[in-house]
């Protein structure tokens, strides 16, 4: 499971890294390859969701620190 979760996490990062690069890179072939990474790691975030919330429940994708 922990390796499931580092994963999930690691992908989030990823998207919110080349959404940056996306949104502030002058470079058009930079902001392409942003743009093209982000559309296939987005693919695997969703599927990963999908599997991990059928499998553990909503509560799997809330990465807040608050005691709930």
């Amino acid at each position: 499971m922990t390796g499931k979760l580092g994963m999930y996490l690691t992908l989030s990062r990823e998207m919110e890294r080349l959404k940056t690069i996306n949104s502030e890179s002058d470079d058009e072939d930079k902001i392409a390859d942003a743009g093209n990474d982000y559309l296939e790691i987005s693919s695997l975030f969703d599927n990963l969701s999908s599997n991990a919330v059928s499998l553990f429940g909503e509560q799997i994708l809330n990465f807040s620190r608050d005691e709930a």
